[in-house]
């Protein structure tokens, strides 16, 4: 819950903007000035927006024209002007954060009740004490517009809120979150073997399509064929007369060459993936392997937390493993290399062997055999080529499956978890049937539909007036955020109950009233920016009580006349 508000410049607090328990109004002192525009009633919204780590242009600068409000921006950059949140936790404990307003991002710094600290700390601490996620995945910058509807974007879409880049699987996420998912951490693992799966993917159809343009495996078929032949003609054919007493020779030296040419294949190969391996092992100890060390736990059907007090002895036993392994791989390495320099000694002395024999026939006769050898290497380097990508299509169709056997363990354990999800979207709906059946007179439905195997939501509000527009949106928007923060409170729940709303003046009167009464009974807190003037004398005695910001043109938010 939100406690208070403190705007402080030059070291001095010029307001205090206290929140209490239910309906939170700001408005303009409808006695004072000419009018009740541009004296500041967004601002703190924007502001505390800014707390949560969004742009500070909002606060100065106009959304529409993209202009600079001259008068702020030289309050800005003349002055310290440094903003405080103090809130309730999910904890019990009351804390304060805050920001100096700064344009120049490097002279930005961030406070914790207090204590200055960098900007990975703050973002960590707000989003686990203010919106209860103690992952990564949704950022505070995902969540924050939900609960902060200040400019037209964020109050005309219901669930569409974010910049219109954001894809439907970070809407995904967000909405699984904001909807008692517990485990948001394996949101993120989702993500990261998705994008793994579609990598691997690409990969394995790239290497298809190539082999496929190319009929590599014909081609292959052809090639050892037109080898064979050669290889004939080479030793029982135009030269059997000339070799005759050496066919026998060349034979067993051919299939000597063949032999060592493939040994010295497999072990430049095995060398390649050791040195590979020990590289990757090299370069990042802490990380690589770490799901492998997991997996071998899991087998063991050992429980980690009751060996290791904390993550840092994991890493470390982890480092020790790797270590190991890279120890166990490299011992490897010597008796591999003294490997492949007796296979080279072997390939040349067959080599000589087969030069010496070609040597002894008549110049002619070499060149006729020479241009044969040629050719059947010309053909066996095609070989090679054919039979490597063939490998590489094997090999890529390995990893895509074992990408994909990943992903369905991981979809498994979301599913597990998806109960909770269940059950707070039927309380979601029943609030959100009563609220709206009080606000327009039906009974509205939120359709949150989840696929679990393509991982995405398909989310709909369902009523009898499709695509409202204006204020009929903006009420049906106040709804559902409200319908949120009672389903929050009926679940108790860690997440936000809280939420601000601007520019509803233009939401019907009698719909206004209704909604000011749902909010002062709420569990939670809707602070609600409007002018005074669109108010009839009813609703406004009726809000009386209510006002938290009171703003005029002689008394504007940062006190500039």
């Amino acid at each position: 819950m939100l406690v208070k508000f403190e705007l402080i410049i030059n070291d001095e607090i010029v307001r205090t903007v206290p929140f209490h328990k239910g309906l939170n109004i700001i408005t303009n002192n409808p006695n004072i000035g000419f009018s009740g525009n541009s004296v500041g009633k967004s601002t703190l919204s924007r502001i505390i927006d800014y707390l949560f780590l969004a742009g500070i242009e909002p606060i100065y600068i106009d959304d529409e024209f993209n202009k600079p409000n001259i008068e702020i921006e030289k309050l800005i950059e003349q002055n310290s002007i440094v903003v405080s949140l103090t809130y309730s936790s999910f904890d019990s404990n009351i804390y304060t954060i805050s920001r100096n307003l700064s344009k120049e991002k490097e002279a930005q710094f961030f406070v914790i009740n207090r204590e200055k600290v960098d900007l990975k700390a703050y973002s960590e601490h707000v989003l686990k004490t203010v919106f209860g996620n103690e992952g990564e995945r949704p950022s505070i910058r995902y969540i924050a517009p939900k609960f902060i509807r200040n400019n037209n974007h964020r109050m005309l879409n219901t669930t569409k809120f974010l910049d219109n880049r954001t894809s439907s699987k970070e809407y995904t996420e967000l909405f699984l979150f904001l909807f008692n998912f517990s485990k948001p951490e394996l949101l993120s693992e989702k993500r990261k073997q998705d994008n793994l799966v579609r990598k691997n993917k690409k990969q394995k159809e790239s290497i298809n399509a190539i082999i496929s343009q190319n009929k590599t495996k014909s081609k292959l078929e052809q090639l050892k064929k037109d080898s064979k032949k050669l290889q004939e003609d080479l030793y029982y054919s135009g030269f059997k007369k000339a070799l005759e007493s050496k066919a026998s020779s060349l034979t067993q030296l051919q299939k000597e060459e063949a032999y060592y040419t493939n040994k010295m294949f497999t072990v430049n190969r095995k060398l390649q993936n050791i040195n590979s391996t020990i590289e990757k092992l090299s370069s990042n100890q802490s990380v690589y392997l770490l799901d492998e060390l997991k997996i071998i736990y899991e087998y063991a059907k050992i429980n980690v937390d009751k060996i290791l007090s904390n993550f840092e002895n994991v890493l470390e036993l982890h480092d020790k493993l790797v270590q190991k392994k890279i120890n166990y791989l490299s011992s490897g390495l010597p008796d591999m290399v003294h490997e492949k320099r007796d296979i080279l000694s072997n390939l040349d002395r067959v080599l000589q062997k087969k030069a010496d024999i070609y040597n002894s026939v008549e110049k002619k006769q070499q060149d006729e055999i020479h241009q044969v050898i040629v050719a059947i290497s010309d053909i066996k380097q095609e070989i090679g080529k054919c039979e490597g990508l063939l490998e590489q299509q094997k090999q890529s169709n390995n990893e895509w499956n074992l990408e994909k056997s990943k992903l369905s363990i991981i979809i498994q354990k979301i599913d597990v978890f998806l109960s909770d999800v269940h059950s707070f979207s039927s309380e979601f709906n029943k609030q959100f049937k009563k609220i709206t059946k009080q606000i327009h007179g039906e009974e509205y439905l939120f359709d949150f539909d989840y696929d679990l195997d393509k991982g995405s939501c398909l989310l709909d509000i369902v009523n009898n007036a499709p695509n409202p527009e204006g204020g009929k949106k903006k009420a049906e928007i106040m709804a559902f955020d409200m319908s949120y923060i009672e389903a929050v409170a009926k679940n108790n729940i860690n997440r936000p109950r809280f939420v601000f709303f601007d520019s509803v003046e233009d939401v019907d009167v009698k719909q206004l009233k209704t909604i000011f009464g749902i909010a002062k009974k709420i569990e939670g807190q809707v602070i609600i920016s409007i002018l005074c003037s669109v108010l009839d004398e009813q609703a406004k005695k009726e809000i009386s009580k209510k006002i938290i910001l009171e703003l005029s043109e002689e008394d504007k938010f940062f006190g500039i006349p």
